[in-house]
């Protein structure tokens, strides 16, 4: 699993490469469908369900493979009361390609950094 640290209540932009099951490049002409969902991983607490970054929401897919998508600051937002130091979410994303009929998936975790105590 892909770990990164972010700053509570800030954006910040996750990137990664997508590939088909024998590695080759997945570009945004062949990919069906690009979809994430992120969560509290102590808790599974949504803090959003799964929604479409298709070159939409957040999501940028180019014509290589190359994937990004722009967290919000409420998507970097302590989710559980009391936590100290960091709290971990999980980013699930998922695609779809050669029409729909095959998929992958890679989580990312994301160490969100509370920023509550900091004057």
């Amino acid at each position: 699993m892909i770990t990164y640290q972010v700053n509570e209540g800030s954006s910040a932009k996750l990137t990664g490469i997508l590939k088909d099951e024998a590695g080759n490049l997945l570009g945004s002409a062949g990919v069906a469908s690009l979809t994430a969902e992120l969560y509290d991983k102590n808790t599974d607490t949504s803090i959003f369900g799964v929604k479409d970054i298709l070159n939409v929401n957040g999501g940028v897919l180019d014509s290589v493979g190359n994937f990004a998508y722009t967290f919000t600051p409420s998507d970097n937002a302590i989710v559980t009361a009391g936590v100290r130091g960091y709290e971990r979410h999980i980013l699930l994303v998922e695609w779809s390609y050669d029409g729909g009929s095959k998929a992958g998936k890679q989580e990312f975790e994301i160490a969100v950094k509370n920023l509550s105590h900091v004057p």
